[in-house]
C-alpha cells in the first residue's frame, strides 16, 4: 500500500469498510481502474487463496453487487438468545420465538470476515 490511512480513519470506531474506500478512492479516483474489490478480514488465518478464488468466482456468476461469506450458527439456537440487565435478569431477545421449536424458526447465519465480496463503493 503506498500510504497510510488518515487519522480519521484510523481510530477504535471508524468501520473498516471505511477504510477500504479510502484506499480504493485514493487508488482510483476516476473508478475506471478495477472492477471489483474484495475486503478480506484478517480473522480468517485458515482462508486459501483457493477459497478467495471461489468466492470470487461466485460472486461474478451471481451477478451480485455486493457479496459476504457468513456461516450458521453452531448448535446453540440464535432465535432464543437472552440479554442480562444491570440487575441479572434474563430477558429474550426475540420473545415470540420462544414458543417455537427449533426446526421451525428460520436458519440464521454470522458474517464471517472469510472471503468478502468485491463490489466498487466508490
Amino acid at each position: 500500500m503506498p500510504f497510510l490511512r488518515t487519522a480519521q480513519l484510523a481510530d477504535d470506531h471508524t468501520p473498516v469498510s471505511m477504510a477500504t474506500w479510502d484506499a480504493l478512492c485514493r487508488l482510483d479516483p476516476d473508478g475506471d481502474r478495477y472492477d471489483a474489490v474484495a475486503q478480506l478480514m484478517p480473522n480468517c488465518p485458515m482462508r486459501t487463496a483457493a477459497d478467495v478464488a471461489a468466492s470470487y468466482e461466485a460472486f461474478r456468476l451471481a451477478g451480485a453487487d455486493a457479496q459476504i461469506s457468513v456461516c450458521r450458527y453452531g448448535w446453540l439456537n440464535p432465535w432464543w438468545a437472552m440479554r442480562l440487565d444491570q440487575g441479572g435478569v434474563l430477558a429474550p431477545m426475540f420473545e415470540d420465538r420462544l414458543v417455537e421449536r427449533s426446526q421451525d424458526q428460520p436458519e440464521l447465519v454470522c458474517p464471517t470476515g472469510a472471503s468478502g465480496g468485491p463490489g466498487r463503493p466508490c
